[in-house]
């Protein structure tokens, strides 16, 4: 099981350590975990402002790589992606490699830059010359724009693999719309399930 990070995120997942709990969780039923920093985040290398979905997709390839190479289990993997990361996740397992047995988007995001970042925000990023995320770091504008060639549902509609969306009912970054977006985009649509926890914001 591989556990990609959101945006602005690290392998603790949040800021609660919501990786760290996961990780010791289904460790103690045989699975083998890895979290890791995507460039820019955590422990890795590299800036923030050089971080972007192309980045973050090559170091899940070669995360996946290494794994199959360097680590010992027997071939199969479960990639799990919260927030940014199961975006990126989708795109990577679009792909459909013979390994993929399974994809899960917790609190995942779907909508593409033009959707989830609103008119003001590109206007504003434009203007400064960057764009600032909540946390404080800064993304220039071209990294923004960048984003822009991705686009989902085309991704989605190319899955073969069983998906497992987890959604709190009061998460208003990533929230539950973005679960149906997908479920839409995804046919056959009985491949995907979708949980919904009341009154949960991660």
């Amino acid at each position: 099981m591989i556990l990609a990070h959101g945006w602005g995120g690290n392998h603790l997942g949040t800021y609660n350590g919501l990786f760290v709990e996961a990780a010791r969780f289904f460790g103690k039923r045989g699975l083998n975990v890895v979290r890791f920093d995507f460039r820019g985040s955590g422990n890795s290398d590299g800036g923030f402002e050089d971080q972007s979905v192309s980045t973050m997709l090559e170091d899940l390839r070669a995360l996946v790589a290494h794994a199959k190479t360097n680590l010992t289990f027997d071939g199969r993997i479960i990639l799990v992606g919260y927030s940014l990361g199961f975006y990126v996740s989708t795109f990577f397992a679009s792909k459909n490699p013979p390994e993929l047995i399974g994809l899960v988007g917790w609190m995942g995001r779907v909508s593409d830059a033009d959707e989830f970042f609103s008119k003001v925000t590109f206007e504003q990023a434009e203007f400064k010359g960057y764009l600032q995320h909540p946390h404080g770091f800064f993304i220039p504008k071209e990294k923004l724009a960048e984003e822009l060639k991705y686009k989902s549902r085309k991704a989605i509609g190319k899955l073969k693999v069983p998906v497992l969306l987890i959604y709190g009912e009061r998460d208003e970054v990533t929230p539950p719309p973005e679960g149906i977006k997908f479920q839409r985009y995804y046919k056959p649509s009985e491949k995907v399930e979708m949980k919904i926890f009341r009154n949960s914001t991660t």
